[in-house]
């Protein structure tokens, strides 16, 4: 049985989705602020490439679907060194809280939040995911 954040995860990516579909498949989202979406992998391939923005005191959201002992890889890198990533697991566990690169393996099935956020000013940044 799934736990009652994943379905929260649901619904809030369905409702987000319905408005916000943006297909990311390998290549990249240009200029975004504010953006709560899905990564959708290319067929073929087990990562993607993000470029975006964000104003300081907001975050991108980029959420994914993955299983427990699965691997994620995260590598951010920004203009002036001066953007974030942030993951939370299915059960609103945070696994990786503001770096700018991370391996680690998933402990759980479910939707995991990838937020990327600036430390100071706005941010300009490039975020590269890939599960293995």
């Amino acid at each position: 049985m799934m736990p009652a954040l994943s379905r929260t995860f649901r619904t809030a990516l369905t409702t987000a989705a319905a408005t916000l579909v943006i297909g990311l498949a390998g290549s990249g989202l240009a200029h975004a602020q504010g953006v709560f979406t899905q990564i959708h992998f290319a067929p073929g391939t087990s990562g993607a490439v993000i470029d975006g923005a964000v104003i300081r005191g907001e975050s991108d959201t980029y959420v994914l679907e993955a299983r427990g002992g699965q691997w994620l890889e995260v590598w951010l890198t920004s203009v002036e060194n001066n953007a974030v990533v942030s993951v939370t697991g299915p059960d609103g566990t945070v696994e990786v809280y503001e770096a700018d690169a991370a391996t680690l393996p998933l402990p759980l099935d479910g939707m995991y939040a990838v937020n990327v956020s600036a430390e100071r000013g706005n941010a300009t940044y490039t975020l590269r995911v890939e599960i293995r």
